[in-house]
Parts: C-alpha cells; sequence; structure tokens
C-alpha cells in the first residue's frame, strides 16, 4: 500500500493526466478505478457528498482532495517541481 490513493476511470482525462503526472515524479499511489469496483464508487461517492467525481486523491493522513492539479497535489506531497 502506498498511502496515496487515486481513485479515477481510464476514460477520464483529468484522472489520466494526474497518475502520468505522479509516475513521471516517481510517487508510490494506488490506482483505483470506480468502474472496476462498486466498493470504490461508493467511496467515491462518499468523500464527495454524493458525486461520483474523479479524481479523488486520498492522501496517508486521510484528506481528501478532489479533481485537484497534478501542481495541487505535489505541493501538498512537498514535491519541490522545477
Amino acid at each position: 500500500m502506498a498511502g496515496l490513493t487515486v481513485y479515477g476511470t481510464d476514460w477520464c482525462l483529468p484522472a489520466v493526466r494526474l497518475a502520468n503526472f505522479l509516475r513521471e515524479h516517481e510517487v508510490a499511489f494506488d490506482w483505483v478505478d470506480v468502474d472496476d469496483s462498486r466498493e470504490a464508487d461508493e467511496q467515491v461517492r462518499s468523500l464527495n457528498q454524493g458525486n461520483r467525481t474523479v479524481p479523488t486523491v486520498v492522501f496517508a493522513d486521510g484528506s481528501v482532495l478532489t479533481d485537484p492539479a497534478p501542481e495541487t497535489v505535489a505541493a501538498k506531497l512537498g514535491l519541490e517541481l522545477g
């Protein structure tokens, strides 16, 4: 378990971009496709007031960002982009 979970779908461009960004910066994360899991779909909806919004990012400390820009996730993780 990476301590960082990204809920997304393969057809959601912002989710795919975020996953690619994290890979490019060698950030370990768990990818969960909400189309493949009813439990994941329910989890995302519970985190987003009933909305199925992806990407939804859950950090090791339990905090959540919904539809964040890659730079926002990088800042939360303390990554230096340069």
